[in-house]
């Protein structure tokens, strides 16, 4: 991205994240197929995994913020190694632009890798090393520096433990949306703070 006065999502960035979100479900729907299931309960519906979602998310909010308060030097040494991230941001990023990411990436990465790439694994693997190797690839996919991929791992593996749990894909769907909501808004108002991000009106 060249252009920093513009908003992160971009109309193109947007239609890309949109674009790569709809690859990801065919593929981890295809995948779902094949293992020998119904394509009609790839993903459940009703308000049970609403709710199990929305828990999902806010604990797993809870446990990070909790950390980071904890541990504020933990939070700027993951900040630093996210810097480059930083131009992705500008004075106009907002909650708009958290949505959409968050979504784009909650419903696309667990499509793929839980009820795709999981649910395939499970068949020849058996479920435990489905959950490691399927979150092993999904922190493979951001690459991100070792701490980072480390933490997405095991973002990755209680994803896996919830929805093996579950059964309920659109649990871990909501969780990690929910999630990564509140995780780009501390990241962009830590990037505010450590001065690598220019400062938005609804930051401050």
């Amino acid at each position: 991205m060249t252009d920093q006065s513009l908003p992160l999502p971009s109309g193109k960035i947007a239609a890309a994240l949109t674009a790569q979100a709809l690859v990801f479900v065919v593929a981890g729907a295809a995948m779902w197929v094949f293992a020998g299931n119904d394509l009609a309960e790839f993903v459940d519906l009703g308000w049970l995994p609403v709710g199990q979602g929305v828990l999902l998310g806010l604990a797993l909010i809870a446990v990070v913020g909790a950390t980071f308060k904890a541990f504020p030097r933990f939070l700027e040494h993951t900040v630093h190694l996210q810097s480059k991230m930083a131009v992705l941001f500008s004075e106009r990023t907002g909650w708009r632009e958290y949505v959409i990411i968050a979504l784009c990436a909650g419903i696309g990465e667990e499509a793929i890798f839980r009820g795709g790439l999981m649910t395939l694994l499970d068949g020849y693997t058996g479920p435990a090393a489905a959950i490691f190797l399927s979150s092993l690839v999904f922190a493979l996919f951001h690459l991100a520096k070792p701490l980072i991929g480390a933490i997405i791992l095991v973002v990755g593996v209680i994803m896996g433990l919830v929805y093996w749990w579950t059964g309920s894909l659109l649990t871990v769907m909501i969780g990690h949306a929910l999630y990564d909501v509140w995780a780009l808004r501390r990241l962009h108002l830590e990037f505010i703070r450590l001065g690598y991000a220019p400062v938005t009106d609804d930051a401050v």
